[in-house]
């Protein structure tokens, strides 16, 4: 009906559409086919594209990427939460972007991607003049967190990329520790639940020493271990760009969050400072304004 009421209003219309939000509209494939009839001079300066929460599939990705090239002003598209799209579902849709110069936002969360997408992320990543990515909630296996990881290296612009619950491996956690130490684009990271252990985390500490770009780092729900919070507390101590840091997991220990609290005692730039509701007690005395204690 969208569209029908489009085609029968166009040659009245002299404007365009810059926002569609179908969001939580459970759309499915037959109706991503309905929406190819929309006028194409309606959506020629289409900026924003919301579709999360729907029943989108591979075909549907198919749909929107023939949609693509007739909306060369797209900046914002949001997929999330359409678990249906799955494996090398995406692949079309990402590749149809590449050729795109205006995208600045990407949400695929939720999506059920995996290594084909990622490979196309990659290239979209070398191409285009994406700013934020996010990907999270895929439990995505290691060869594909390293692709992302190598787009990274080579993408002069991102600034936040979510990857919270992918699958690391030791090697990704090397990778990934050895593009932030020459990173200077990447604002926000969220690494939360990504089962990156306890050298893993050292390693990420180390680079963050040395990065004076990356302003908030989420790494909640990883075995990062007594010992090597004691790593992130002396980046604290070097480190004069992050505001701010969660480390809200269980395993770095009572000893562990003392001694992430009383680096605080001589970093002056760190606003948020998240750990385990566990350990809330009076040990964060006099700092209490940059501690939080959460969930």
């Amino acid at each position: 009906m969208i569209a029908r009421g489009a085609v029968e209003k166009k040659s009245n219309c002299k404007g365009s559409v810059s926002e569609m939000d179908l969001n939580e509209n459970y759309i499915t494939s037959e109706g991503m086919k309905h929406l190819l009839m929309f006028p194409k001079q309606l959506i020629k300066k289409l900026e924003t594209v919301n579709l999360h929460i729907n029943n989108l599939d591979s075909k549907s990705c198919e749909a929107l990427a023939d949609l693509v090239p007739h909306m060369p002003h797209l900046k914002k598209l949001n997929l999330s939460d359409n678990p249906n799209i799955g494996k090398g579902g995406a692949v079309s849709l990402i590749t149809s972007l590449t050729a795109n110069n205006s995208l600045i936002s990407m949400w695929l969360s939720g999506t059920g991607i995996g290594v084909q997408d990622c490979q196309a992320l990659r290239k979209l990543l070398y191409s285009t003049s994406l700013r934020g990515l996010n990907i999270g909630e895929n439990f995505i296996p290691p060869k594909a967190v390293e692709l992302i990881i190598n787009g990274l290296q080579h993408t002069p612009t991102l600034k936040t990329l979510n990857m919270t619950n992918s699958c690391f491996s030791p090697q990704n956690s090397i990778s990934l520790a050895s593009v932030l130490r020459t990173n200077h684009t990447l604002i926000i990271l969220h690494l939360g639940g990504c089962n990156i252990d306890s050298d893993g985390a050292c390693q990420l500490a180390s680079s963050v020493c040395s990065n004076d770009t990356l302003r908030e780092l989420y790494l909640m729900n990883n075995p990062i271990g007594v010992k090597r919070a004691a790593a992130f507390a002396e980046m604290l101590l070097e480190n004069r760009s992050m505001t701010t840091l969660n480390l809200q997991d269980d395993s770095i220990g009572m000893e562990g969050t003392q001694k992430l609290i009383d680096s605080l005692t001589y970093n002056t730039t760190m606003e948020v400072l998240e750990l385990p509701t566990i350990y809330n007690s009076s040990i964060a005395s006099g700092v209490c304004m940059r501690v939080s204690f959460s969930d």
